[in-house]
C-alpha cells in the first residue's frame, strides 16, 4: 500500500490529510478577532492605568513604565505576527479555492 504525501517543517514529515478552505479561512478570522481583543484589551489596560499613575511617584513611575514598554513591544510583535498569520490563512483559501474552481471549470 502507498503512504500518503507528506509535507514537513524542518525535516518533520507528517501526512497530508485534506485541505478545507472554508476551516482555514475560519482560523483565519479567528486569528484577526484575537489580534483586536488584545489590541483593545491593552488600551483598556493603558486607560486604566493612566489614571492610577497620576498619584504615583519616583521608583513605581519607572518601574511601570519599563514594564509597559517591555509588554507592550513584545505584545505588539504579537499581534504583528497574528496579523500575518490571519492574511496568510485568508490568501491561502482564497488561491486554494480558485485553483479548485479553474480545475473544474476545465472538466466541465
Amino acid at each position: 500500500m502507498r503512504s500518503p504525501p507528506c509535507s514537513g517543517y524542518a525535516g518533520v514529515m507528517t501526512p497530508v490529510r485534506a485541505y478545507d478552505p472554508s476551516r482555514i479561512s475560519t482560523a483565519g478570522m479567528v486569528i484577526a478577532q484575537a489580534h483586536d481583543d488584545i489590541a483593545e484589551a491593552l488600551a483598556h489596560l493603558d486607560a486604566e492605568v493612566s489614571t492610577l499613575r497620576s498619584g504615583w511617584n519616583g521608583e513605581a513611575t519607572d518601574a511601570y513604565s519599563r514594564a509597559q514598554a517591555l509588554w507592550t513591544t513584545r505584545l505588539a510583535e504579537m499581534n504583528r505576527i497574528l496579523e500575518l498569520a490571519s492574511t496568510a490563512a485568508g490568501n491561502s483559501a482564497a488561491r486554494y479555492s480558485r485553483g479548485r474552481a479553474k480545475i473544474a471549470a476545465r472538466w466541465s
